[in-house]
């Protein structure tokens, strides 16, 4: 390798990492958020939960919930906490595909499945298994302020019923 290819290369890799950032270190101000949430008053499992910041300059949290309902929210690295801001939330939630042509891609950033339409059969399609209304952070009703001191006693009730 020339030294110029050699300069250009380290070059391009103090790029990739300004741009990337190092870890958690770009991230200062995160503070915990957790909680649970509720379908009909009972605990909802394998729900997916996104906060969408109010500021501009805010971030996305998600969280999953497990059997009883609860979910601890990751902004960069697994259960990091959010940003302090207000937020709008969405919760989605989807059926598990069943067909034997079934393709699911673990690809998204909180590591839920979607399947894919394969060989035009419908059960191997994902079906959501709430009211869309809740999918759409401006239609979805639901809002939570996240003070600077964090929070672990977010409360979330969604109903079923359209």
């Amino acid at each position: 390798m020339t030294k110029r290819a050699h300069i250009s290369l380290i070059v391009a890799l103090g790029l990739i990492v300004t741009a990337t950032g190092c870890g958690k270190t770009g991230l200062t101000g995160l503070v915990p958020a957790e909680g649970v949430i509720f379908a009909d008053g009972v605990p909802l499992e394998g729900a997916n939960i996104s906060f969408f910041p109010s500021s501009p300059e805010g971030r996305q949290a998600v969280g999953r919930s497990n059997s009883e309902g609860k979910f601890v929210l990751t902004t960069l690295i697994t259960n990091d906490g959010a940003f302090p801001d207000t937020y709008q939330i969405t919760v989605t939630k989807f059926s598990e595909p069943t067909g034997e042509g079934a393709v699911i891609d673990e690809g998204d950033r909180i590591g839920t499945a979607r399947a894919m339409r394969a060989a035009g059969d419908p059960k191997d399609t994902m079906q959501s298994l709430l009211p869309p209304r809740y999918s759409i952070p401006a239609a979805s009703g639901l809002t939570w302020t996240l003070p600077k001191k964090g929070d672990k006693q977010i409360r979330l009730e969604i109903s079923t019923i359209n």
